[in-house]
């Protein structure tokens, strides 16, 4: 816990956020250290808190467990597509983009998969004129990329 008093800011809030049976572990063991999620209605701000939980049974009917406390490190507006990440810094800088290889299998690999091509499939992720593609079996993912220390 002293980490966590080190970092906070004097006015931070507290999150609290569900991670399900693939990913609860690898947060647990620090090995997930980042999350995406769809916007909510509660902003979330670097130094705030993240609480994060994980069901014991079947969620919303049963306890919640505790599998960790960190401090946001930042969040930022994040679209994945099939062979890029885009991140919309909110300091207006020019957005990243990521689209080497090697740079996409370590932002997968930090947000608890083995591998780019596990998390494009767990997103549904694919390239818009494929045959087949419909706006019901792919997309992009749009939200925000929460990362913690």
């Amino acid at each position: 816990m002293r980490e966590l008093k080190t970092h906070l800011r004097p006015d931070a809030r507290r999150h609290r956020k569900a991670f399900g049976p693939q990913f609860w572990q690898a947060v647990r063991e620090r090995r997930k250290l980042q999350t995406l999620r769809t916007e909510g209605a509660t902003r979330i701000n670097a130094g705030d808190v993240l609480v994060a939980f994980r069901w014991t049974g079947r969620p919303y009917r049963s306890k919640q467990e505790v599998i960790g406390e960190f401090v946001i490190d930042s969040v930022a507006p994040v679209t994945i597509g099939p062979d890029s990440v885009r991140l919309a810094p909110a300091d207006f800088n020019p957005p990243e983009v990521i689209t080497a290889p090697e740079e996409l299998e370590k932002f997968a690999v930090a947000d608890g998969f083995e591998k780019w091509a596990d998390f494009a499939a767990y997103f549904n992720l694919t390239r818009q004129g494929e045959p087949g593609v419909t706006r019901e079996t792919g997309h992009n993912f749009r939200g925000l990329l929460i990362k913690w220390l």
